[in-house]
């Protein structure tokens, strides 16, 4: 962290860490808690916190952001005043050039205060009279006016001392600042507290057993951030993720899900989604997430239920409330039966599904006497209303990553359910006005589920 400049001549004091979770109790309690999966989404050098806007816009407003850092001066006792200032990084290495965030205007995250900073007999930071982390306040946040995002920010540490001219009656800083360390960071925006499958708290998923509710994934926040970035609304987030995945030429549609799954090893981390009746009782969330970051994971093949069950996962870690239902035209999930598959599904509309460019998507396995048909379609949802939540309110907002109505590269997301006769809802432009397509195109309720992670 040395800083480059200095070129060792103002090493008198020392930046030992920085924090930017809080102490407990600590009223501006506003970094979200992170579990990492791997390091391979964070430069080398870097440290990385996350912050949600909702929660963290009041601390900016009244000027309660702040980080906890420790400090070591080369003599006892005695003060400084310390600040950091954003500075245009110098990349370390060739992993940080592919990864570095560049971002319109500087300093998301604001800057350091300057604060005075006290130091005990051992030459280490004290606060309230105990060698300790000192809490420093922040200025100038942009992330409120930038959304959604990662933001990577290098902040240059300076120390002042007491001038001369300081008396016993005032205190008069020097008007030199000495540069000391530098320190990098990866910010990651979201707009709420993350709703199920994840959780706020580091620990809550392991301690609490009436919750299936896991640390958020940092992997999981990159690619939500990534593709989400400047969104200021739920809303426009989960649309831009739902277009993320259908553009990220990762994965083509199959009629069958290839990573849901009856079981699998245990030490793969997996959602419970708990659909017996099609033998399915896990999602494997851990290989979307590798085969998006440039892994196999489990290929390419996902269908309808696969496309749902990641734009709900990846939505809600920015703090949406979506779930899964799936539309057909009777309650009846028993999907091993045949005659129950006949009974359930709808006709289509001409629509593209998720496929790569290059490769055209077959539908040949939807095709009876040339028309197409959905025995079921998943998709996710945000309710109108989440106190009560019901999915056939035609007031659900939809987001649908599996298909596409249109030649533009947008998918059916970001728009109403909609009645059954409303042409701009979500059912009119996905199934034929028909009988048997439409009409047919029903919001089972007994078909919603809430995932959790295991």
């Amino acid at each position: 962290m040395k800083c480059p400049e200095d070129d060792g001549l103002f090493q008198e004091i020392e930046a030992q860490s920085v924090d930017f979770s809080h102490e407990e109790g600590d009223a501006a309690n506003s970094s979200l808690e992170l579990f990492p999966v791997s390091a391979s989404w964070v430069p080398e050098h870097f440290s990385y916190a996350a912050y949600s806007i909702s929660e963290a816009q009041e601390a900016v407003e009244k000027d309660l952001l702040k980080v906890w850092a420790r400090f070591y001066k080369d003599t006892p006792k005695g003060s400084v005043q310390i600040r950091t200032v954003n500075v245009t990084p110098e990349i370390p290495d060739e992993l940080s050039k592919k990864v570095f965030q560049r971002y319109a205007g500087q300093g998301a995250l604001g800057e350091i205060k300057p604060t005075r900073v006290f130091f005990g007999n051992s030459g280490q930071s004290v606060y309230r009279g105990k060698k300790s982390n000192v809490p420093l306040k922040i200025s100038g946040s942009k992330f409120p006016e930038l959304g959604v995002g990662i933001y990577d920010i290098v902040w240059r540490w300076d120390y002042r001392t007491l001038s001369s001219k300081s008396t016993d009656e005032e205190e008069v800083w020097s008007e030199k600042w000495i540069p000391f360390e530098s320190s990098m960071h990866r910010i990651f925006i979201t707009l709420d507290s993350p709703k199920s499958p994840w959780s706020p708290h580091l620990l809550s998923g392991f301690n609490d057993t009436t919750s299936n509710d896991s640390p958020l994934w940092t992997e999981a926040l990159y690619i939500a951030c990534k593709w989400a970035s400047g969104s200021k609304t739920i809303e426009e987030a989960g649309k831009k993720i739902a277009d993320g995945l259908y553009n990220s030429g990762k994965f083509a549609y199959h009629p069958d899900s290839h990573y849901a799954k009856e079981n699998m090893p245990s030490n793969i981390a997996k959602l419970s989604i708990d659909e017996p009746t099609e033998k399915i009782n896990y999602f494997y969330l851990s290989k979307v997430i590798e085969r998006i970051l440039g892994g196999n994971g489990f290929g390419e093949k996902v269908n309808c239920l696969d496309c749902s069950l990641i734009v709900a996962a990846l939505t809600n870690a920015l703090g949406g409330n979506l779930q899964t239902g799936k539309l057909q035209h009777s309650s009846d999930t028993n999907y091993a039966d045949p005659e129950i598959v006949a009974k359930n599904r709808f006709e289509i509309k001409d629509i593209t599904a998720i496929g790569r460019k290059d490769v055209p998507t077959t539908m040949k396995d939807l095709e009876s006497d040339g028309r197409y048909f959905f025995s079921y379609h998943s998709i996710a949802w945000q309710p109108v209303n989440d106190e009560s939540p019901n999915f056939d309110d035609p007031n659900n907002t939809i987001y649908d990553a599996c298909v596409q109505f249109s030649e533009d590269e947008q998918t059916a997301s970001g728009i109403p359910l909609g009645e059954l006769e409303d042409e701009s809802g979500y059912r009119a432009q996905l199934a034929t006005p028909t009988d048997k397509g439409v009409e047919c195109c029903l919001a089972q309720t007994v078909t919603v589920r809430k995932i959790q992670l295991l």
